[in-house]
C-alpha cells in the first residue's frame, strides 16, 4: 500500500465517522444572530396539552419533544347540574354521583372518573372528532337514561372514535321512557 491510499484511506475514515454525527450535535445556540436580528426560538402552538399517545407532530415543539408542551389541558371540572353542551370548552368530567342532564349540541364528550352517576340526555348530540363520547371508569356503574332525540357521532374519518366506552369493571345501564331514541 502506497502512503497516498493510505491517506484516502484515512480521510475516508474521518469522512464517515462525522457522517455517523446527528446533525444536531452541530447546530448553532437557539438565539442566532444573523446580520444584526435575533432568530426566536420555537413556541408551541398547540390549543390542547399534548400526551405520549396524542401529540402535535406539526409543532415546532412538540414535534421534537411534545413534553415541552404549553397547551393546555382541555378537561374541565363541573360540579353539577343542567348542562348545555353548546357551552363546553373541554370534557365533561363527573367525579361523584348525582344527576347530570345535557342537552343541545356540543364536540366534547363526557367522562365518568368516579362516582355512580346518571347521565340524563335530553335532546343532546355529542360529536367528537377522537375518543369516545361518553367515557365509563372502572368501578363506576353508571346509568344512561334518554329523553327526546339524541344523538352520539364522530366527525373523525377514523371510526375509532364517538360511541361508549365502558373500562373494564365499569358498568352502564341504558334506559329510557321507551318512546325515545339514542
Amino acid at each position: 500500500m502506497t502512503i497516498r491510499t493510505r491517506l484516502f484511506s484515512l480521510l475516508m475514515a474521518v469522512v464517515m465517522v462525522f457522517s455517523l454525527m446527528p446533525t444536531t450535535a452541530l447546530a448553532a445556540d437557539e438565539h442566532i444572530h444573523e446580520e444584526g436580528s435575533a432568530v426566536e426560538a420555537p413556541v408551541c402552538t398547540c390549543a390542547e396539552a399534548c400526551t405520549t399517545e396524542n401529540f402535535n407532530e406539526y409543532c415546532a415543539v412538540c414535534g421534537v419533544d411534545y413534553s415541552k408542551c404549553t397547551g393546555t389541558d382541555t378537561a374541565v371540572q363541573y360540579d353539577g347540574g343542567a348542562i348545555d353542551l353548546s357551552t363546553l370548552t373541554g370534557t365533561y368530567v363527573i367525579s361523584d354521583s348525582g344527576e347530570y342532564t345535557f342537552t343541545g349540541s356540543g364536540s366534547y364528550g363526557i367522562k365518568v372518573e368516579s362516582g355512580n352517576p346518571t347521565i340524563v340526555l335530553n335532546n343532546a348530540s355529542i360529536t367528537v372528532g377522537e375518543g369516545s363520547a361518553i367515557d365509563i371508569a372502572s368501578g363506576s356503574t353508571t346509568t344512561i337514561f334518554v329523553m327526546g332525540d339524541n344523538t352520539i357521532d364522530t366527525d373523525s374519518m377514523w371510526e375509532t372514535a364517538g360511541g361508549i366506552f365502558v373500562a373494564e369493571g365499569g358498568t352502564v345501564n341504558i334506559t329510557s321512557n321507551g318512546t325515545d331514541n339514542i
